[in-house]
């Protein structure tokens, strides 16, 4: 059985990879946990932890906010059902309607949500021009 020194900077650590093969917020804490468990006080050329967690702190809050963000939009569009709208379709008339159903994106795709109006499902929210 190997020994390990405890004040070595080269301790071995688990694998911390997740089923997707990206690492996530969570990945990030565990190795940044390893390497506070492991580091050198009395080495002046240690990496700055303090500014490496204030740094991943504010990428959590803007993801955070950004979610928040995207609940908000789907809350906003959600409130058009039953509104009257107009929108360009495909050919560039203008069409009006009520909005019977909205469908949320939930992809990184960024097509955005889609409304169905007297019928016509697909309808880009993003291309409404008026709401009543």
């Amino acid at each position: 059985m190997p020994t390990i020194d405890p004040t070595s900077p080269y301790q071995q650590t688990p694998d911390v990879r997740n089923t997707s093969g990206e690492l996530g917020k969570d990945d990030f804490l565990k190795i940044f946990a390893a390497q506070l468990a492991n580091q050198d006080p009395t080495d002046p050329s240690a990496p700055d932890y303090m500014q490496t967690m204030s740094q991943f702190s504010m990428l959590e809050q803007l993801t955070n906010l950004a979610a928040a963000q995207e609940e908000s939009v789907h809350a906003t569009n959600a409130a058009l059902v039953g509104k009257t709208v107009t929108y360009l379709n495909g050919d560039g008339t203008t069409v009006t309607g009520t909005v019977q159903s909205v469908a949320f994106d939930r992809t990184d795709d960024n097509k955005g949500d889609t409304v169905t109006v007297d019928g016509v499902a697909g309808v880009p929210v993003k291309s409404l021009t008026s709401i009543r």
